[in-house]
């Protein structure tokens, strides 16, 4: 349809024609309800499929997107602003992967570098890292040199980590013990059930035999212990009942003419002997859950002081990094700042330019960079958030490790200047205004004397 129409039919459409020039204004009381509404005019079929046979999608170019939210960190009248990346200055914010690869200085970009050299606005510059929880405690540990600070509690987490292995090795056989015990409980079951039919019949006067042997069902290697218990469990079963065949197949098998009937006393002894059988099972098996509720009980205390011991690590890798980072971005930060002023001086005078001489105090440049090292994650998740997402802040031990409520403080007072100004601004022109007022009302009053 494209290839065959022009600029001015496809304009006319009535569907078009009715969207073009238009204005829509979507309000919600909260996000989730203004997402859903902006996304049947942004979303693509290839990302919806549910979306079927619609004549017409919308994908506007969309110009600017102005958002008007009651957030603390702008309640002073910040205003955040998300420019198109321009492989500059503003694609330094995703540059940052690792200090390690891109230092400050690299990071002034030529139309960074050309904004402060005219501007002069050295101290309106913050450096935001992001994704700090994002993380590897060994090799952060061994690039930091700080592997004697996490020492003691990586060995704790290797200790740990052994008897967690154990513990669960020894879940493994209670488990397979318990499950031949329930085997074992099962058979003797069947084996009450055919006795008890024997007693039924003998009662009614029909000549019984013992039941013949079961034909055990094999099963995989299992523990000496489990096998040694089911063992005693089951030899006398074996016993009584591997010299005798049921009525039942007495016609087809000659060797019952030699058998012995059985009597009241043989009938009522077996069940004895198994209802004590399984007696002794069903303790077995209590015994057994609880030695089970005990293993796991051990697996969840060490693994929940494994991830504690984890946590403490990972937040000394963390904090470690933030300070390397920090110091490294503000040192990278003044070395820029100071190679501008060198070429401002050679441009101006390059006769007199002194490379020894310092224009102005570099290391009180570096202090008074602010750098936030922030993960916005893990302060999500500590406030509530992010509850279906699989991710782990046992680096963090409370919001302000995130640093995202400094940075949300540092956002109200980037605007103290702007507001003082402002104000100052203010009680200037109403001060221009009521001095005319106040010289008109003195000549008025005094031509009325």
């Amino acid at each position: 349809m494209i290839s065959q129409s022009d600029p001015d039919r496809l304009a006319s459409e009535p569907a078009v024609a009715r969207v073009l020039g238009s204005v829509k204004k979507l309000r919600a009381t909260t996000a989730k309800d203004l997402y859903a509404s902006m996304q049947r005019n942004v979303d693509s079929k290839e990302k919806n499929p549910h979306k079927k046979d619609v004549p017409m999608e919308f994908w506007p170019l969309i110009k600017v997107v102005r958002i008007f939210t009651k957030a603390n960190a702008l309640s002073t009248g910040a205003v955040i602003v998300d420019l198109p990346g321009v492989q500059d200055s503003n694609a330094a914010r995703a540059a940052v992967a690792a200090v390690d690869d891109k230092t400050a200085k690299s990071l002034l970009g030529d139309s960074f570098k050309r904004q402060l050299k005219y501007d002069g606005i050295y101290s309106a510059v913050t450096f935001i890292c992001s994704k700090t929880d994002d993380i590897s405690v060994i090799e952060a540990a061994e690039s930091l040199d700080i592997e004697s600070d996490i020492s003691a509690s990586w060995s704790k987490i290797e200790k740990l980590r052994g008897e967690l292995q154990e513990l669960k090795k020894t879940l493994n056989d209670a488990r397979e013990e318990k499950s031949d015990l329930v085997d074992g409980l099962e058979q003797i079951n069947t084996l009450w059930d055919k006795w008890d039919d024997l007693s039924s019949k003998h009662a009614d006067g029909q000549t019984v035999f013992a039941p013949s042997e079961s034909k055990k069902r094999k099963r995989g290697a299992t523990s000496s212990k489990s096998r040694k218990r089911k063992s005693s469990y089951s030899s006398s079963s074996e016993s009584d009942d591997e010299d005798y065949n049921s009525d039942s197949d007495k016609e087809n098998n000659p060797d019952n003419q030699n058998r012995q009937p059985l009597t009241e006393f043989n009938i009522q002894e077996k069940l004895a002997d198994l209802k004590n059988q399984k007696k002794k099972i069903r303790q077995s098996l209590k015994e057994l859950d609880a030695t089970l509720s005990n293993i796991r009980q051990q697996i969840k205390t060490i693994q929940s002081e494994e991830e504690r011991l984890l946590g403490a690590a990972k937040a000394v890798c963390i904090q470690g990094r933030n300070t390397y980072s920090k110091g490294a971005i503000q040192r990278d930060f003044a070395m820029g700042i100071k190679e501008l002023d060198q070429e401002a001086a050679i441009e101006e005078d390059g006769e007199t330019f002194n490379p020894d001489e310092d224009i102005r105090d570099y290391d009180k440049v570096a202090r008074n960079l602010p750098v936030f090292c922030v993960s916005s994650r893990a302060y999500q998740k500590m406030r509530g958030r992010l509850q279906k997402d699989h991710f782990n802040n046992d680096g963090f031990r409370d919001v302000n490790e995130t640093e995202v409520p400094q940075l949300q403080q540092h956002a109200k007072k980037l605007t103290e200047g702007g507001r003082a100004a402002s104000g100052c601004r203010f009680l200037t022109e109403l001060s221009q205004l009521l001095n005319p007022m106040k010289t008109w009302a003195a000549n008025d009053e005094s031509r009325s004397h």
